[in-house]
């Protein structure tokens, strides 16, 4: 999956990818997501986070040409949110564009 993040929409959140689940125990979620590399900015940097029935679990920022492992207990859980956005360094403006992707996604036993 791939969407654009952008200084003005994504990077102030935009719309998360949502997931509604069966409230069982002893689950996981693992998230991989990279940067792509035909990104309009080779020096954004993305921040994804996994939201867990309201609490923010899991987050990490990314720069272009990389990736990242995200992974949240979700037992129990009703929803899963994943938001992306642009996360400049401090005092450092937001860049253009970037490309989010997340390569897979999947639930596993803990």
């Amino acid at each position: 999956m791939a969407t654009l993040v952008s200084c003005g929409y994504g990077y102030d959140g935009g719309d998360p990818l949502e997931f509604r689940i069966a409230q069982t125990d002893g689950y996981k979620l693992v998230a991989k997501v990279a940067q792509d590399l035909t990104s309009p900015s080779s020096t954004a940097r993305l921040e994804f986070a996994l939201v867990v029935d309201g609490r923010q679990v899991a987050a990490k920022a990314i720069e272009f040409n990389e990736s990242a492992i995200l992974e949240a207990d979700i037992s129990n859980a009703a929803v899963v949110k994943m938001t992306v956005k642009q996360s400049p360094p401090p005092n450092e403006d937001c860049d253009d564009a970037a490309i989010a992707l997340v390569t897979d996604l999947t639930m596993q036993s803990k």
